[in-house]
């Protein structure tokens, strides 16, 4: 019986960002990575990592200038470069990001390399997680929902569940949550986002390019989607809550620059203008059950105005 060989790609662009990757681990045949997302900068910089043996089985449909030996211009007659990288490379490269990405490589070992990216990134990510998961309004309800944990994580006090947490590792460089009010409803994330804006923090919001775990934990059917669309609501709008339900999420990412005091000031936030306390004048208004809040609803004292 012939046997079928699989190729397997790995797409470690988010991996990359907050992590060393190791290529002897899972033996990939491609591995698509991103410099902007390690650095920050260049955008538009990433590279395709290759195995030798593999290299063979990639087919071009097209080709530009600096990628072939020999052409004719009045036949389909083409010989390609013979090294792979020169052969997938058309036209002349971004070569004044890629001189810019020495220098990026070059913070990186200052830091003390990828290691120390993953300690730090993952320890903020268990603090941020867990600051979070104790916001409480003054009737004790939580004011935020936080997805992609373990549930049995979630009984803990604040300073235990930040040890277990980055002790099993369970976290990343990201947590996504969505915002309740103190009668358990949901406040939309554009509500959330506008008003961070206000304060200089940068967030982003909706599925993040990511349907499966947007449906996974929304609890987003099929059925849902499709009425929604219907109703008005795509991609990147404002309509943040349908039929009283979140479409999407608020979203803090962390990065190997991110400081504790920056985590702090963002949770700082967050109990300012979104957990309720019984004085009447720091309450937000109620969000609609069918369009987004608007950032003006969310009344801020007038301390803690930027």
């Amino acid at each position: 019986q012939k046997r079928t060989r699989w190729l397997v790609c790995v797409d470690a662009a988010k991996l990359c960002a907050t992590d060393r990757l190791d290529l002897g681990k899972y033996d990939p045949d491609f591995v698509s990575l991103s410099l902007y997302k390690i650095f920050g900068y260049p955008t538009g910089l990433g590279a395709l990592v290759v195995k030798t043996a593999s290299g063979s089985l990639l087919r071009k449909t097209y080709f530009g200038g600096g990628t072939v030996e020999a052409s004719v211009s009045d036949g389909l007659f083409v010989q390609t470069r013979k090294d792979l990288s020169e052969k997938f490379e058309d036209g002349t490269v971004s070569f004044l990001s890629i001189c810019a990405a020495r220098h990026g490589f070059a913070l990186l070992e200052r830091v003390g390399g990828m290691e120390n990216v993953r300690r730090h990134v993952n320890a903020l990510g268990g603090y941020l997680y867990a600051r979070i998961q104790g916001l409480r309004h003054h009737n004790g309800k939580p004011a935020c929902v936080v997805y992609g944990y373990p549930p049995a994580l979630l009984d803990e006090g604040e300073e235990a569940l930040m040890t277990r947490v980055v002790q099993q590792g369970t976290n990343g460089s990201v947590v996504s949550f969505n915002v309740m009010d103190a009668e358990g409803r949901w406040v939309g994330y554009s509500a959330v986002e506008r008003m961070a804006t206000l304060f200089g923090i940068q967030v982003r919001t909706g599925c993040f390019c990511n349907p499966g775990a947007c449906q996974k934990y929304l609890h987003l059917s099929e059925e849902a989607i499709k009425k929604n669309l219907s109703e008005g609501h795509v991609c990147w709008d404002q309509n943040d809550l349908m039929h009283g339900q979140p479409t999407g999420s608020v979203r803090v990412s962390l990065g190997y620059m991110t400081t504790k005091d920056e985590v702090d000031t963002f949770v700082d936030f967050l109990r300012a203008h979104f957990v309720q306390r019984q004085t009447a004048t720091n309450q937000p208004r109620q969000p609609s059950t069918s369009t987004s809040t608007p950032a003006t609803a969310f009344n801020p004292s007038p301390a803690s105005t930027p």
